[in-house]
């Protein structure tokens, strides 16, 4: 698309506006992002700090049975395998039980972890339990994996404080102003008020086409909770047309046609998630496709966080 240079940030007249450039200044960077970047692949930080705890077990392991013969080496590590799926099996039985009704609609999304839904306690519990109980017959060798997964375990724990610590400094409401599908200008400042949900997605983007209609159908069900739709880098026309097709629901629809937002929170993929309490914080993000579940999941935590009684935005007025 090209690029359109005789508009600035703050350039706002008439003739840049429908092109959605107007962009204040004041955007900057977030302090932190949940998810690291590589290339074109984007890991959420928690799957890395997965794979470090992982990787630091083994180690640990492989160092602790160094002078035991091979066949015991082979099976600690076999044990610590099995521990492993059985927490990752466990971490996703809880979550789906605790989502179940979600679930019920589209039953084969249980297997479709790239949602994200996962109860990391009860797979860290069930590690340890699975752990203890297979070698319960052995206690020499039940010795040997207490370390390692002790090692592991604080790892992940401290890895997860550390990110709730550091989750205040995802920062606030971006001051991006930019036009609607509608015409007028907008700006991201008048959610503050009331929870809110910012999808950044793009008619290219089929992860995006697969998830618009269960955030259509949670904007339906939570009125309390502000919904925008901003589209990355195209037309309204396209944009239009692409509604009119496919008979979506959503409103209201933003032009960030230079994709200036995901560009602020460094996020080439789409699509991108953000979720804003009431006092305008991002409380979480999600790149990639949101499940049912996973969806209902943020939404019960931004309200559950909402203070009692809250009501229309502060400006008197939605987005």
């Amino acid at each position: 698309m090209p690029r359109a240079t005789p508009c600035s940030p703050t350039n706002c007249s008439p003739a840049c506006a429908p092109r959605g450039c107007c962009v204040e200044q004041a955007l900057k960077p977030p302090a932190m992002h949940t998810t690291i970047t590589l290339g074109p692949l984007v890991f959420p930080a928690q799957l890395l700090l997965l794979a470090l705890c992982v990787a630091t077990g083994l180690a640990w392991a492989r160092w602790r049975s160094r002078a035991r013969p091979r066949q015991e080496q082979q099976a600690l590590s076999r044990t610590l395998h099995q521990a492993l799926w059985m927490g990752l099996l466990a971490a996703r039985l809880g979550f789906v039980l605790q989502y179940h009704q979600a679930y019920l609609a589209h039953p084969w999304s249980v297997i479709d972890i790239r949602d994200g839904g996962w109860s990391p306690w009860a797979g860290l519990m069930a590690a340890w339990f699975y752990a203890m109980l297979a070698t319960a017959q052995t206690r020499q060798r039940q010795r040997q994996l207490i370390a390692p997964m002790a090692a592991a375990s604080l790892l992940w724990v401290g890895g997860q404080a550390a990110l709730l610590w550091q989750a205040p400094g995802l920062g606030s409401l971006p001051a991006l102003t930019a036009p609607s599908l509608q015409g007028p200008m907008q700006s991201l400042q008048c959610l503050q008020g009331r929870p809110a949900v910012v999808n950044l997605w793009a008619t290219w983007c089929p992860h995006c086409r697969n998830e618009m209609p269960l955030l259509a159908q949670a904007q339906a069900e939570h009125p309390q909770v502000q919904f925008v739709f901003v589209n990355q880098g195209e037309t309204a026309q396209t944009i239009a047309r692409f509604l009119r097709n496919h008979r979506l629901p959503i409103d209201p629809v933003w032009l960030d046609a230079k994709g200036e937002l995901a560009r602020h929170y460094g996020q080439p993929g789409l699509p991108l998630t953000l979720f804003f309490d009431a006092n305008g914080q991002l409380a979480s993000s999600r790149v990639g496709a949101l499940s049912a579940a996973s969806l209902q999941q943020r939404i019960q935590a931004l309200r559950h966080n909402a203070p009692p009684g809250q009501g229309r935005p502060a400006q008197g007025k939605d987005c």
